[in-house]
């Protein structure tokens, strides 16, 4: 007896089981398109028959290690993008000014100064005849890594 024969069952009518799991599965199927994907809480090496870990083997995506973003005109279904680390560049950096001062004492000019690279304390920084004066750099440029909390799922796709 197939879904597709519209039955309606009465009161008292009797089905086998055979033919109540056959209903079943097949109204399973049509629940559950094929390809979709959805997040799975158990082992990897326990994902329920008929699904298929997302990672990049057997036509599937691989999901591993990435966040899912919504489909769009800018981000078309099927697309992967982003960086797992990243160095800001000076465009990128919050307005901001580092602070000295000149304390001129004789003949030189010692200067002094405030920021995160100094633990917030004031140091004499370096030491020139009267004229210009010029900070050191810091920051290496290395990238980071911007993430969030999480807890993590893995992710399945039905066959």
């Amino acid at each position: 007896m197939a879904l597709a024969d519209q039955h309606i069952f009465q009161d008292g009518e009797v089905i086998v089981a055979e033919d109540f799991n056959l209903m079943f599965d097949e109204l399973y199927e049509h629940m559950v398109p094929s390809g979709a994907i959805i997040m799975w809480g158990g082992a990897v090496e326990d994902v329920p028959a008929g699904w298929l870990l997302c990672n990049g083997e057997d036509n599937t995506p691989d999901l591993r290690d990435r966040f899912i973003i919504g489909a769009s005109e800018q981000y078309p279904p099927g697309v992967m993008g982003g960086e797992d680390k990243v160095a800001l560049s000076v465009s990128e950096l919050p307005s901001h000014s580092h602070s000295f001062t000149l304390a001129q004492d004789g003949p030189r000019v010692d200067i002094w100064g405030l920021g995160p690279g100094l633990g917030g304390l004031a140091q004499p920084l370096n030491s020139v005849a009267h004229g210009a004066a010029n900070t050191s750099a810091v920051g290496s440029g290395e990238g980071h890594n911007n993430l969030p909390p999480y807890y993590a799922l893995a992710y399945i796709q039905k066959q």
